[in-house]
């Protein structure tokens, strides 16, 4: 280097349209009832988000659907890497992410991060085609020890595949073997905590077996419920953390 400076006027600013963002942290208010949809500029309506960062931190106040923006004039997605932060505040809010043409994405569940690139924005209707750099994904809910709990729900079409599971109970009741499965056509079972006695607010990691034979693709499956059938005893309140893959 000569030693010259260099001086530019270059303003960097996430106050605006997606068009003048850097790679900031944008945390808009917890999302309202229903669906919300993020723009590209203008001014928000209701149920409207503009989306002025490549990193949102989203606080779905219980479990919503936030919607990727339509193409707005000249202005798209294509060639954005985005990430989503699901910040909510209590255990079991989940976010469910579509583009503008109600195109499922994937679930954010609580406390995860998703990143994905744009590699395409429709101009007709707003649809993406995402390549999905997160490849497990992760949510907790929270219930009772003797009722059954979705961890996510299902979708047309996908397929979610438990890899591992924690367990943590308030309580010390005895988990009877409580397992995680996955629905189709039948129940059929992934991953199963030891027939023994929670140790109270201490977390137990069980890792999924993938069963013998078993495809998620096939005439009339319907894949994707991943739940907690709880045949515990006690009613101390339970959290199940699942990390699962999507295909």
């Amino acid at each position: 280097m000569n030693g010259n400076k260099i001086q530019h006027d270059i303003q960097f600013s996430n106050d605006g349209p997606i068009t003048g963002i850097v790679g900031a942290l944008q945390a808009p208010a917890a999302l309202g009832a229903g669906t919300t949809t993020l723009i590209l500029g203008g001014t928000a309506g209701a149920s409207e988000i503009v989306m002025s960062s490549d990193f949102l931190a989203i606080d779905p106040a219980g479990d919503k659907t936030l919607k990727l923006p339509n193409v707005l004039g000249d202005l798209t997605l294509v060639g954005r890497t985005i990430k989503i932060f699901n910040s909510a505040d209590a255990v079991g809010e989940l976010i469910t992410l579509q583009d503008f043409a109600n195109n499922f994405i994937c679930y954010v569940g609580f406390g995860a991060v998703v990143e994905f690139y744009i590699s395409s924005h429709d101009s007709s209707d707003g649809s993406v085609e995402v390549v999905m750099f997160t490849e497990t994904f992760k949510h907790s809910v929270s219930g009772d020890n003797d009722n059954d709990v979705d961890i996510v729900p299902e979708v047309a079409g996908k397929a979610f595949i438990p890899l591992r599971a924690s367990i943590v109970s308030a309580g010390t009741p005895n988990a009877n073997g409580s397992i995680i499965q996955v629905e189709d056509g039948t129940d059929i079972d992934f991953i199963t905590f030891p027939d023994t006695a929670l140790v109270a607010d201490t977390k137990e990691i069980i890792t999924a077996e993938s069963p013998a034979g078993y495809s998620p693709v096939g005439a009339g499956s319907n894949v994707g419920k991943l739940f907690k059938k709880a045949a515990t005893t006690g009613d101390a309140v339970t959290t199940i953390e699942c990390f699962f893959v999507q295909i």
